[in-house]
């Protein structure tokens, strides 16, 4: 038998204890509204207890930061062709501040909606947000 090389992590459940194989089509991404505030959720579910786990909350200002990071790589990568120490130095340590501008950011909501997501009992398969105590 052959055994296909999958991109693929196992994972544990928090909630129900059982592993699962996590692939990059099960990371979902929904609209979530939070206190009048429309959001992107990044998440996967355990496929056996369909618990939500967050990899991401984030607004449409995370595309924005986002593509400064790729094209600060991207310049970069450009950069990696000349011998120029100095304009190289400079491109990375403006790839440095982008990233840690996206990091920030995204610790900004975790920070802001610590809370978790389930799905709402009343029908359609809806994600809500759920405060911490």
């Amino acid at each position: 038998m052959k055994i296909k090389n999958t991109k693929c992590k196992f994972v544990v459940c928090d909630n129900c204890e059982k592993s699962f194989a996590l692939k990059s089509k099960d990371i979902k991404v929904k609209k979530v509204n939070i206190d009048d505030e429309v959001l992107s959720l990044v998440y996967f579910e355990c496929k056996h207890c369909k618990e939500i786990f967050r990899i991401c909350l984030h607004d449409d200002e995370y595309d924005d930061l986002r593509k400064r990071v790729e094209a600060s790589r991207n310049n970069l990568k450009d950069c990696t062709r000349f011998d120029n120490v100095d304009v190289f130095s400079m491109r990375l340590s403006l790839l440095e501040k982008d990233i840690e501008k996206l990091t920030n950011y995204i610790k900004s909501f975790e920070n802001k909606y610590p809370g978790k997501f389930v799905y709402d009992l009343h029908g359609d398969k809806k994600i809500i947000y759920v405060k911490e105590n």
